[in-house]
């Protein structure tokens, strides 16, 4: 839900304005201080104002708490949140909140990559270069799929004739953590086609 017609007026393109700059509690006490806290456009844009700063303080709680789950989804209610106060999207936080969901998706990208549910970690690492298409560390990552490509695809083609399920498990693997011009790809897939 975005702010209706009393976001244009005075107080509210003010809060906006302040909230764009990176002062949330500043563009609350705008509105406060204007005394038309009364009008009821005006008090749902200071609920959103609240519920951003609210999902931003346990999205940051959780982020320093390294809890993935949690700050994700109160990362994610400040970003509706900032969208509903500013429906462009610009403002000061959004790069950081960003890069933040970015963080915890690499982090749970990790952890599947460390218990080889490699399907699970590139969903992960490609769902943070979504909100951060910088980000390094996921970039990384999916570069090592390959070499995790190379060691599943050697395992399925040793396995192929005593186990062709199992080949063909891990030939689908391939295919769903690489791209269509990886070499071990379309190796996976040929083989894929054979069995």
């Amino acid at each position: 839900t975005t702010p209706g017609p009393a976001s244009t007026g005075p107080v509210a393109q003010k809060a906006v304005g302040i909230f764009r700059q990176g002062n949330v509690s500043g563009a609350i006490q705008s509105i406060e201080a204007s005394g038309a806290g009364g009008d009821a456009k005006l008090g749902k844009l200071m609920g959103d104002l609240r519920g951003f700063a609210q999902a931003l303080q346990e999205g940051e709680g959780y982020y320093r708490g390294k809890q993935d789950e949690g700050a994700i989804k109160a990362l994610g209610q400040a970003i509706a949140y900032g969208k509903a106060i500013a429906p462009s999207g610009e403002n000061a936080y959004a790069q950081k909140i960003a890069g933040m969901i970015a963080d915890m998706y690499y982090l749970r990208g990790v952890k599947a990559f460390y218990k080889e549910n490699y399907l699970i970690a590139a969903q992960n690492f490609q769902q943070a270069l979504k909100f951060k298409p910088d980000h390094q560390q996921s970039q990384n990552k999916l570069k090592e799929m390959s070499a995790v490509a190379g060691r599943l695809y050697e395992e399925g083609y040793v396995l192929k004739a005593a186990d062709p399920e199992g080949a063909r498990k891990k030939f689908q693997t391939i295919l769903q953590i690489t791209s269509p011009d990886n070499d071990y790809h379309k190796k996976a897939k040929d083989w894929l086609k054979r069995l």
